[in-house]
């Protein structure tokens, strides 16, 4: 960040406001493995190589897999990367935080083709973020009119509909 806000250098102040953001981040603490694991993961994903990874879940449990990544979501909710494709420990399409990756080992002499099935738009299709199924579910939310403006702000799922005013105003 700090080379693009050199590169920026204008009389705007986007350039200040880049630099000062790099500054912030390099005072956050640093993961040792974070961008090994992140260099491996995007390079995997470009060349198409499988990817044996161990992973441990956010109730601690820990497991290996191979993962063919078809997708790689970002997330605002954590500033986080999601790893998306098809785990050999389930036998099915999983998305994989990045911060829960704990080894990686690329498998550079295979090479795998993303089914044309799964494009980004079909995982995506019934998803919420990055909580995925075969079915769209149909649930009712309620906001109060505290909320109601950052809500309807938010496309949050394809399928999603939404009473513009109840009679409370929310």
């Amino acid at each position: 960040l700090s080379r693009l806000a050199e590169v920026l250098k204008t009389d705007l102040p986007v350039s200040d406001q880049i630099f000062d953001a790099a500054q912030e981040l390099r005072t956050r603490e640093k993961r040792p493995s974070y961008e090994s694991h992140f260099t491996d993961l995007i390079r995997a994903y470009l060349r198409r190589n499988p990817v044996a990874i161990s992973y441990r879940t956010a109730q601690g449990f820990e497991f290996d897999t191979t993962l063919h990544i078809y997708l790689i979501e970002p997330s605002a909710i954590g500033y986080t990367l999601y790893f998306i494709g098809h785990s050999s420990h389930v036998d099915d399409i999983r998305a994989y935080k990045i911060e829960r990756i704990t080894a990686v080992t690329v498998d550079k002499k295979n090479h795998y083709k993303i089914p044309p099935e799964y494009t980004t738009p079909a995982i995506l299709k019934n998803a919420w973020s990055i909580i995925s199924g075969t079915e769209t579910e149909r649930v009712l939310l309620r906001f109060t009119k505290k909320v109601k403006q950052r809500v309807l702000e938010t496309n949050w799922h394809p399928a999603q509909e939404y009473d513009d005013q109840q009679p409370d105003g929310s």
